[in-house]
């Protein structure tokens, strides 16, 4: 009878929890805003923040897949390109299981780190500031003799975006931010120099759809309407076409 209701009382625990992640994804799905914090009291626990973005990690994978590529297709030049919608979180925290002592399970590695690849016997310094994907791009070129190439989707508002691209580029000057809003919102597209990236794109994620429409002509149409649907479908792929141009450019 003890066991029973101890075992009651476990699933009731459980459910009661469950319906509280239910809650706490529910609302944040709605306000699709993943940095809102306020909309319900039901928060979601530390590690299961779905905001983070593995781009670091994804560096650190093709450590091992641009040489494993070179050789299996016999190829010189790799040109490796990735592909992403948010800055990579940071490297530098010590994660370890709290203790009777210590009951802190993060620490901050600190300023004075170093890195050395065991392959080159390179050392790299990490600064401070600094960007650790772009410091990872630097090795992984160093190591692979690769070409790098980045495209960053943004979905985001001005402010959050320009946010993102900090973690990319120290000292985004002013003038450099506005310059790429405004080739967002009239190109679709717009290129700046980042730590790690031989070409670095920022692409409008909202347009990106733009030059896969279909024109459609049909007999009920007017000249006027016909050369209209014509002009605003030919104006989408020659955007497109305008950022593969350059990036063509750049791997030929």
């Amino acid at each position: 009878m003890i066991s029973s209701q101890l075992n009651n009382q476990k699933f009731t625990k459980a459910m009661v929890y469950m319906t509280y992640l239910r809650q706490a994804f529910k609302y944040r799905a709605i306000t699709y805003n993943r940095y809102d914090y306020e909309v319900s009291t039901c928060n979601l626990p530390d590690g299961l923040q779905l905001g983070g973005t593995p781009l670091n990690e994804a560096v650190l994978s093709a450590f091992e897949v641009v040489p494993m590529f070179r050789k299996k297709y016999n190829v010189e030049i790799v040109n490796t390109v990735f592909l992403t919608d948010g800055a990579g979180s940071p490297l530098r925290n010590v994660h370890r299981i709290p203790t009777d002592d210590n009951s802190s399970t993060v620490d901050h590695a600190g300023n004075n780190v170093h890195i050395t690849d065991m392959v080159t016997k390179k050392n790299y310094k990490m600064d401070r500031f600094g960007n650790d994907t772009g410091l990872l791009l630097e090795i992984l070129r160093d190591r692979t003799d690769c070409r790098v190439t980045g495209f960053f989707i943004n979905t985001e508002r001005k402010n959050n975006l320009i946010q993102n691209l900090r973690c990319m580029k120290q000292g985004l000057a002013f003038e450099e931010q506005e310059q790429l809003w405004e080739s967002l919102k009239k190109e679709g597209f717009g290129c700046i120099e980042s730590e790690g990236y031989q070409e670095f794109y920022v692409i409008d994620g909202k347009k990106m759809e733009s030059g896969t429409e279909e024109l459609v002509i049909n007999e009920g149409m007017t000249k006027t309407k016909m050369k209209s649907a014509f002009i605003k479908n030919r104006k989408g792929k020659f955007l497109s076409k305008k950022m593969l141009s350059q990036f063509a450019e750049f791997i030929s």
